[in-house]
């Protein structure tokens, strides 16, 4: 289970690396993988855009 609270802008852990997984199995480009780093590649596919 991921924690939201967990998942903001500047924050590095697990629950940001499960919501970068599930972003790039639903066909979100994010170059750098899953590192568990919540930068602009995470905050703009989230927003559906494209970096």
């Amino acid at each position: 289970m991921v924690r939201l609270g967990n998942t903001r802008f500047g924050r590095s852990n697990e629950d940001v690396r499960a919501v970068q997984r599930a972003l790039i199995a639903r066909g979100h480009a994010i170059p750098e993988g899953a590192t568990g780093y919540f930068g602009e590649q995470t905050k703009s596919r989230l927003r559906g855009r494209a970096a």
